[in-house]
């Protein structure tokens, strides 16, 4: 999506009709793009062997996100090298929300994972 077209289809929205009394105005601070990302890169692959042995168990890739605005400049400034993030979360940890949390024993096995992952990728190709 077209950030500008997007920014404008939000600000009219919320315009729009606002509860009785209320008076919206909007101030931009910044913008920042989505980007995507093939998941197919030596790190990857050296990611989900490093989170495999951490946890135990077959990690699970998925697509969410994509609109942190430093990524997509940082990859293309690395010549489109492809960005690698890890959520270490479980359902209850409530992310980015009120009361979020990490279960200590999965960050013992994200840390673990990470220190396995630093080994992996300097093997990956």
């Amino acid at each position: 999506m077209d950030i500008k077209e997007v920014r404008e289809k939000l600000i009219a929205a919320l315009k729009s009709s606002p509860p009785w009394g209320v008076t919206v105005e909007v101030t931009t601070e910044s913008e920042g793009g989505w980007w995507y990302t093939q998941a197919d890169a030596p790190a990857f692959r050296a990611a989900r062997k490093a989170l495999r042995d951490g946890y135990g168990k077959e990690p699970v890739s998925i697509g969410c996100g994509g609109s942190i605005p430093f990524v997509e400049p940082f990859s293309r400034e690395l010549g489109g090298a492809p960005a690698l993030l890890i959520g270490v979360e479980d359902p209850y940890s409530n992310a980015h929300s009120e009361n979020e949390s990490l279960h200590l024993g999965d960050f013992s096995k994200a840390t673990q994972s990470a220190i396995r992952f630093y080994a992996e990728l300097v093997r990956a190709q």
